[in-house]
This record gives C-alpha cells, structure tokens and sequence, in this order.
C-alpha cells in the first residue's frame, strides 16, 4: 500500500505533482482525472504501478518534444536520446504517438537535410553517409537522394570549384593529383567525377601556357 502525501497541481502546466511515500510523480493534468484520488489517500499497489506508467509517459513525451523543438532529428536518434532514462515500451509508445501527430517525419526530414549537404558541395556518396549518421533509414535515404534536383554539368562544376578554392593557384601535378582526388573521395564523390574534373582543370592550364 501507498500513501499519498501530497498533490499539486499546476494548471499553467497541465501537470499534477503527486508525493507519494515522499516520491515525486510528475504526470499530465488528463492523467491525474483518469485516478478518483486525493490527498491522504491510500492507494494499493496496482494504482501505484499505473501511476508510476502514466508518470513515465508524461515525463518521455516531455523530453522528446525538447529534443524535437531544437532539430529535425530522426526516430532512431530521438530513440538513443531516450533510452538511458525510459523503458523500451514507454519509448515505442511515444514515438509512436510523435509520428502519429507528424512530429516526427523521417521521410521529409532526410529531404531537408540532403539539399543542405547538396548546398555544401557534397557528393551523393558523402550525402547519404550523412544521412546515415542521423540515423535515417535507408529507404528514406534513397528516395531524399534520388529526388535531389542534380544538373551534371552544374555537379562537375561543383567539383571544379571545389578544386580550385582548397588548392588555389597550385599546379595540379602528380602528387597534387592524389590530395585533390583524397579530398574529394571525402567529400563524397565518384572517382570518374573527379578525373573529369581534374582532366578538365589540367587542360585548362595548359591552354593557358
């Protein structure tokens, strides 16, 4: 049996601090009218235990919408944030409830982040390892790079411009050769897109002398 000491409720907040056995719970407002309870009194076991579940739901909610409200971060990346201070079932359940209400849209978000990398001059290899790494899943990966808007002629000039801002006025001989296609392998590029692009630079200069 437990023992309610205390229930405060804040209705600027939706929330209802309840303390019970000197144990604070912290649940939404909605939930609180969910229990017929007051101060004092004594609750068993089972009403603990779905307290203590709606208390764990309400504060998981609550920190996924902070981690959402400061980027556009993926499920799996919101599920790492989680799951050191939530159970596996709470955590399902609320981003379940997130993408239900469209807070969480992988497919659209993976879109967004592929045209900033596509801004920055990255490659389509460098574009999809990025998305990886928040966490995205490969479908959506796939479909955010193959709906990029990709000019070739605009993506060899891309590489050219690369070229020639990091080595500037540098010869492009044959140990320059392998820096530059060691830098643009990095930033994603294929290894026929940068020999055109080197070719490409290397006639220029000769021409040029």
């Amino acid at each position: 049996m437990h023992h309610i000491d205390k229930i405060i409720i804040y209705y600027d907040k939706d929330e209802v601090l309840l303390i019970i056995d000197s144990e604070r719970i912290l649940f939404s407002l909605k939930n609180y009218s969910d229990f017929n309870i007051k101060e004092k009194d004594i609750i068993d076991n089972d009403i603990y235990e779905k307290i203590c579940i709606r208390s764990e739901y309400h504060n998981c909610l609550k920190k996924a919408f902070r981690a959402i409200s400061y980027s556009n971060i993926s499920k799996k990346q919101l599920y790492r944030k989680l799951k050191s201070e939530f159970s596996e079932n709470i955590i399902v359940k609320v981003l379940d409830r997130l993408t239900e209400m469209h807070y969480i849209n992988d497919a659209e978000n993976a879109k967004r982040y592929a045209e900033i990398y596509q801004k920055r001059l990255y490659g389509k290899q460098r574009i999809i390892t990025e998305l990886m790494k928040r966490g995205f899943e490969r479908e959506d990966i796939r479909i955010a790079v193959d709906e990029l808007e990709v000019n070739q002629e605009e993506y060899n000039e891309n590489i050219v411009l690369l070229i020639k801002k990091k080595f500037k006025e540098q010869k492009i001989d044959r140990e320059n050769k392998q820096k530059v296609y060691l830098y643009l392998r990095n930033k994603g590029y294929s290894s026929s897109d940068i020999s055109s692009a080197i070719n490409r630079i290397v006639d220029e200069d000769d021409i040029q002398n």
